[in-house]
């Protein structure tokens, strides 16, 4: 919540807070000692998600610990005891009939038989059905423990720059064009040892003129290599020695002006204006004009769709201390006279921001979150239930059945399959063979 409430460095820029420090220095005093300037990657957050990720390793060492004792301590007995359901007469005078014929019918309904064990005259047996669902809640908490780590190594071990490019220029390896440049507590700074050449941005557009895709084409020439000609994307990023370059979400059009005063005989800028967001929308912009004092306030206009406008254009508002002293429109390879300068609309292009991240854990992410979604299908999708029997001998051909059930969730569909189990031992022993029918209601079915 505090990193949406605070502007943050990697989307603010460096002059944000350097404004800030200028204007209210004890306040970016304050923002600073915290780290609330760049909150993610501050000492304070770290320790958090350690917390967090000590919780977790503790919650998952437990889960998995259960399961394989309960895997070592098969229990052959009920939490809440039996019913007693029936008393049966084996055809034969043979417990083993019976018991064929109990497990015939657990397989039927897709139980799978996890215990069998013969105590004196008591036979026990336990079956299962979705028996991986156990496993849904430790790979939950296992999942999210990976994002955590995920983001712990992030925390440690990441670096991230940021550089805008005008289509056509190149950054040269180990440059100081890097405007936002953040590193983890364990890494070294963004120093990218390969040159960068914007040769084109594409954006493609939605029906109703909204943004679709934005894609620029990269000509990357690391040091001592051949140059790479590759496309980024927003979701596509390209990797360069342990660094990846990713499309950012801030592009636009770059304004090139030429401007002549009596002091100076050219003073060339560029003035980068952020899209949009709609193909017909002015590009708003406005900035300090170097070495002259003048404020430019500029707002692109793009082309007009079936209109008679073919050459870009570009309203200008010039100020000097808050004073306007010029107001107009500029066509591209125009210009216009004021307060004895001459000013010169010289080039449009598009640039683009690029991003490149080092040393983030993405495939440690994508398996944490594979465990997280595993964890809840098993949870949520599947039922375990487990069935116990006991047969008890009572005399020659004479034994007692004893039937109970045990389900984590949907108890009453649970009471009604295995009240269906016993009919169906029922009717596959011979009606003459199972006696007290009525008795079938009193099976019991408890959560586990």
């Amino acid at each position: 919540m505090l990193g949406f409430l605070i502007p943050q460095d990697a989307f603010q820029g460096r002059y944000y807070y350097d404004r800030l420090q200028e204007l209210h220095p004890a306040l970016y005093s304050f923002v600073d000692f915290f780290g609330l300037q760049h909150i993610y990657s501050s000492y304070w957050f770290l320790c958090l998600v350690l917390l967090i990720a000590g919780s977790l390793t503790l919650a998952v060492y437990e889960q998995f610990a259960r399961l394989l004792g309960a895997g070592r301590n098969k229990r052959l007995i009920p939490r809440k005891g039996y019913e007693l359901c029936s008393s049966v007469a084996a055809p034969i005078g043979q417990q083993d009939y019976l018991e064929k014929k109990i497990i015939e019918t657990i397989k039927s309904r897709h139980y799978r038989m996890t215990a069998k064990e013969q105590q004196g005259n008591n036979l026990y047996l336990v079956s299962i059905k979705h028996r991986l669902q156990r496993f849904g809640s430790p790979l939950f908490h296992a999942g999210l423990l990976l994002v955590v780590c995920a983001a712990l190594y992030g925390l440690a071990f990441y670096g991230r720059g940021f550089v805008q490019v005008m289509q056509g220029e190149e950054i040269a390896s180990h440059s100081d064009s890097w405007l936002i440049t953040r590193t983890g507590f364990f890494s070294s700074p963004i120093d990218p040892d390969f040159s960068m050449r914007l040769d084109r941005l594409s954006v493609e557009a939605w029906p109703d003129e909204k943004r679709k895709r934005v894609e620029s084409l990269l000509t990357v020439t690391p040091e001592g290599e051949n140059p790479r000609q590759q496309a980024v994307t927003i979701s596509a990023p390209v990797k360069y020695r342990g660094m990846h370059l990713f499309q950012s979400l801030d592009f636009g059009m770059a304004l090139t002006f030429k401007l002549k005063t009596p002091a100076h005989p050219g003073i060339v800028s560029h003035f980068l204006l952020d899209d949009s967001g709609s193909v017909n929308k002015a590009l708003i912009g406005s900035s300090d004009y170097p070495m002259t004092g003048y404020v430019f306030d500029l707002e692109y206009l793009p082309f007009i769709k079936g209109g008679a406008s073919a050459r870009p254009e570009v309203k200008v508002t010039v100020k000097k201390e808050g004073i306007q002293q010029f107001q107009g429109i500029i066509p591209l390879y125009g210009s216009v006279a004021f307060d004895d300068n001459l000013l010169y609309f010289i080039d449009i292009r598009h640039w683009s921001g690029i991003l490149a991240v080092k040393g983030y854990a993405l495939h440690l992410l994508y398996c944490g979150f594979a465990l997280v979604l595993l964890g809840l299908f098993l949870l949520y999708c599947l039922n375990r239930r487990k069935v116990f029997w006991k047969v008890e001998k009572l005399a020659e051909g004479k034994y007692a059945v004893y039937l109970a059930g045990e389900a984590d969730t949907a108890l009453p569909f649970f009471h009604t399959e295995i009240l269906s189990l016993f009919k169906e031992l029922h009717v596959s022993l011979g009606d003459s063979t199972m006696k007290d029918a009525a008795l079938f209601t009193a099976v019991k079915v408890s959560a586990e």
